[in-house]
């Protein structure tokens, strides 16, 4: 097995409706029932990268038909797993008998671009840098409404994203590994088209990934210090510079 290298996807998830990613651990004294996780220093929200690759994976799961009957996360066993698009991306657990090699997908934690900071601070709204929305719940017997608080980082907010993916050659020349880099811009796809956080089908959570191009770094990159990369628009581009046919 061997390192080819790493493609880098980066860009902005831009949020097209509120957004609601909870943090349950937060206590705010005069906070709301349901707060978003915020940056510990600065008080920021902010994307976690679990938040991301996880409904990547689960959208995946639906889209190839591999959803498990328990609801937990697909895995397979031995050499299956090498040929699975899930388990080859995402990876599988260190107990799992397979000869995939390291998890090829990375997702770094997603933090607001600059100008979105400027436009949380210029808003008029309850809280710093985010919204509150009040829903309720209708009682059916008694017709009683019950209200509830979720706080939501606004529509219009820009996030900074970064995917990397690690192309191995697995004496097969590293091909599947670069064909499933696909498989990676297909979830973000299939998440565009769902929702990302809590709440979603009750309208939070719609999202768009605007792409820059993929940056490139081979293993010769990290061996002389060459930090820029290449650039590549498209996955012939990215395999003429990986040296995969």
């Amino acid at each position: 097995m061997e390192l080819l290298g790493h493609v880098v996807l980066s860009g902005d998830v831009e949020c097209l409706t509120g957004l609601h990613i909870g943090d349950e651990g937060a206590l705010e004294i005069g906070g709301v029932n349901g707060p978003v996780v915020k940056t510990p220093t600065k008080g920021h929200p902010y994307i976690p990268g679990s938040s991301i690759k996880g409904k990547m994976r689960s959208l995946l799961e639906w889209d190839e038909g591999l959803v498990e009957s328990d609801g937990k996360p697909h895995t397979c066993e031995g050499d299956a797993a090498v040929e699975c698009p899930v388990c080859r991306v995402f990876g599988t657990p260190a107990e799992t008998d397979a000869e995939t090699g390291p998890t090829r997908l990375s997702v770094r934690d997603a933090f607001p671009r600059d100008e979105t900071i400027e436009q949380w601070n210029d808003q008029n709204t309850s809280l710093p840098y985010t919204e509150v929305k009040t829903e309720n719940t209708i009682n059916r017997i008694t017709a009683q409404a019950n209200l509830r608080d979720n706080e939501r980082v606004p529509k219009g907010s820009r996030f900074g994203y970064e995917l990397i993916y690690g192309v191995y050659d697995l004496d097969d020349g590293g091909r599947p590994d670069l064909d499933h880099l696909a498989t990676v811009e297909r979830a973000l796809f299939l998440l565009e088209d769902s929702s990302l956080g809590g709440n979603g089908s009750r309208g939070y959570g719609k999202v768009e990934f605007h792409e820059d191009e993929y940056k490139v770094r081979t293993s010769a990159d990290y061996r002389s210090g060459d930090k820029d990369g290449r650039s590549a628009e498209t996955l012939e581009e990215v395999g003429e510079i990986l040296g995969v046919e």
